[in-house]
């Protein structure tokens, strides 16, 4: 099913949804609260069961490495938090020193790293957070009339002193990566996973860095996710699709322009292969998720979803 106008203009509860766009959130709340009316038995087992996750976080937490305590320190609602991560999916790409430096300079040397440092985290934390901040210093361009302690540090450390001091860099980023990254190949995901599947944990995988800027990059994306889902398919212990692995489709990744004003192009180019591929996943009785795009995209997004959606096929 093509369409010829949006249709958001078209149903009700598309309508409903573009007018919530950046709706007050106190409203949204309150609106929330209202359609949650939960027995006084259910509130009871929610507290309940809340409980326990917290007690059971708790005992998990005391026995986390180093590196996910270091994880712990610089979560993802610090600017620290969002350096590392971006320094951990990024450094390894890089092919040449130069951009490596520059790429590390710009990370390391504009944070505070030592802002969480904690008398009660843990010691490898700690000493993380110390090696971060003066590993940033002496990546950090030299200023003009630079004084103090880190510029005599700097100039103690010559040109091949910083040269070794980048593959200490590159391991402990390699190494803080293998905790959110299963695999370079589908196949060594599986087989890394086998150990935390057996223990009740369940995966969605997806691929890092999805971003199609052109035709060939969408089919490259497309065939990764065609043989993912075979993989997964020929490799999974069981088949329900809520008790197996499923796999993440980032909808840009399918198509080079992936855009609003763009919208019959990506309909008419995106949706046969997402069918496509949702076909094979049936075949196979995996579940499928359509990852979320940038909130400018979102009726896109539901465009392409609602076509998928409709399908016979399906």
């Amino acid at each position: 099913m093509l369409v010829d106008k949006p249709l958001a203009k078209q149903d009700p509860l598309r309508q409903a949804i573009t007018a919530a766009y950046r709706r007050d959130e106190t409203q949204c709340v309150e609106q929330l609260l209202q359609a949650l009316a939960f027995s006084r038995d259910a509130q009871g087992k929610i507290q309940e069961r809340a409980r326990q996750l917290v007690l059971e976080t708790r005992v998990q937490r005391k026995k986390q490495s180093g590196f996910e305590a270091l994880l712990h320190q610089y979560d993802l609602s610090s600017e620290e938090g969002i350096a590392l991560l971006c320094l951990a999916e990024a450094l390894l790409r890089i092919p040449d020193a130069h951009t490596r430096d520059l790429l590390i300079s710009d990370k390391m040397a504009s944070v505070n790293w030592l802002s969480q440092l904690k008398s009660e985290k843990s010691l490898f934390a700690n000493a993380a957070a110390w090696s971060l901040m003066l590993t940033g210093k002496i990546f950090a361009p030299a200023q003009e009339n630079e004084t103090g302690f880190f510029a005599a540090l700097k100039k103690t450390i010559s040109s091949p002193g910083v040269a070794a001091l980048r593959p200490l860099v590159l391991q402990g980023m390699k190494m803080l990566g293998n905790l959110f990254i299963t695999g370079s190949t589908i196949e060594e995901a599986l087989q890394n996973a086998r150990n935390v599947e057996a223990r009740g944990y369940r995966f969605s995988y997806d691929m890092l860095g999805e971003a199609a800027r052109t035709s060939d990059d969408a089919q490259r994306y497309f065939e990764a996710y065609r043989k993912a889902i075979i993989a997964i398919g020929e490799n999974r212990a069981v088949h329900d699709p809520i008790q197996s692995p499923g796999l993440s489709i980032k909808l840009s990744a399918l198509h080079p322009r992936y855009e609003y004003s763009k919208q019959a192009r990506v309909l008419k180019g995106l949706v046969p292969a997402l069918l496509e591929l949702a076909k094979l996943a049936k075949k196979y009785n995996l579940g499928l998720t359509i990852d979320a795009e940038e909130a400018d995209r979102l009726d896109l997004s539901l465009d392409i979803f609602e076509s998928l959606f409709s399908s016979p096929d399906l």
